[in-house]
């Protein structure tokens, strides 16, 4: 259910290009929404994690401006969600969040392989790169 989602999803970022978008406060207030209707939906305190390129500054600041979005929380039904950046490489050894969101240049195969070791949902703005 979780990555049948993903690419629903992935389109609601999309702004009809063919190329990566920068994610926007709404885009994140719709990922934010949408979670709730995960079975089972997150609840309590959860997180994001926001997936970048280690080893790559734009990547990294791109993961750190998406987890700003987040602000102090935003609710996702029974959740409040908070958001971090994790290198792609890390992603295997982190556990407990929620979805993942993946960062401008961070690569989507390692996020899509985190996402379904987790069943958790993978949103990208990469349109040629959809989770």
């Amino acid at each position: 259910m979780a990555i049948g989602l993903a690419a629903c999803l992935a389109g609601m970022v999309e702004r009809a290009q063919a190329q990566s978008v920068p994610m926007t406060a709404g885009d994140v207030r719709i990922v934010a929404r949408a979670l709730g209707f995960v079975q089972p939906a997150p609840s309590g305190d959860a997180w994001v994690a926001v997936v970048f390129a280690p080893g790559s500054a734009a990547s990294r600041a791109d993961a750190d401006r998406i987890a700003a979005l987040f602000g102090d929380g935003l609710r996702s039904s029974q959740a409040l969600l908070q958001a971090r950046p994790v290198a792609a490489d890390a992603l295997a050894a982190t556990d407990g969040y929620v979805a993942l969101i993946v960062a401008a240049s961070a690569p989507v195969d390692a996020a899509m392989q985190a996402a379904r070791a987790r069943h958790v949902v993978c949103v990208t703005s990469e349109i040629a790169e959809w989770c």
